[in-house]
């Protein structure tokens, strides 16, 4: 589950920037801490037995995805064209 649903979430975030028709510095740090998620969750499915795996391994994927559920908030909420407002939900909702 910890390893599965920043998986899910980080490829959400891909498919969503993709379709945008504008892209924002926000969903450039966004895509480059999603390719973060991806690779570390994919390296660890693949290369590491699953019980010699502690929460420890998922720490910055949880963290990242938090800021990409938090973005998505912005997002369906309409503050995505006032930064300053982004960035205060951003980390109330961490």
């Amino acid at each position: 589950m910890q390893m599965i649903v920043p998986l899910m979430l980080a490829i959400i975030l891909y498919i969503y920037v993709y379709k945008k028709k504008v892209r924002t510095n926000i969903d450039k740090v966004l895509l480059l801490l999603a390719s973060y998620v991806v690779i570390k969750a994919i390296y660890n499915l693949f290369f590491v037995s699953m019980w010699h795996q502690g929460h420890w391994y998922y720490t910055n994927s949880i963290v990242i995805s938090s800021i990409i559920i938090a973005y998505f908030i912005s997002e369906f909420i309409s503050l995505k064209k006032n930064t300053i407002t982004v960035s205060i939900v951003i980390t109330l909702y961490i």
